[in-house]
């Protein structure tokens, strides 16, 4: 700060208060995205979970009805189409 005029110095600071200013608006900006994704992920998780639920239920109902050997296989094939 030595050799600079006063206006030199009060336009530092306000540059320096500018600065600070833009790092903190960033700083906010980059949050609320992260804190985006993160609230992406968890509804993807469940709704993944609700998927892998239904297909439980459904394989307890298939299973609970008897069962003849081509029905075996289609079960087989409608699991494996499912993934």
């Amino acid at each position: 700060m030595a050799g600079m005029t006063q206006e030199e110095q009060d336009m530092m600071l306000k540059n320096y208060q500018d600065q600070l200013t833009q790092l903190d608006s960033a700083y906010v900006s980059e949050q609320r995205r992260q804190q985006l994704i993160m609230k992406q992920k968890i509804d993807m998780r469940q709704k993944r979970l609700t998927k892998v639920n239904q297909l439980k239920l459904e394989l307890e109902k298939q299973n609970d009805a008897p069962v003849t050997g081509t029905s075996k296989m289609a079960l087989a094939f409608q699991f494996a189409l499912r993934k």
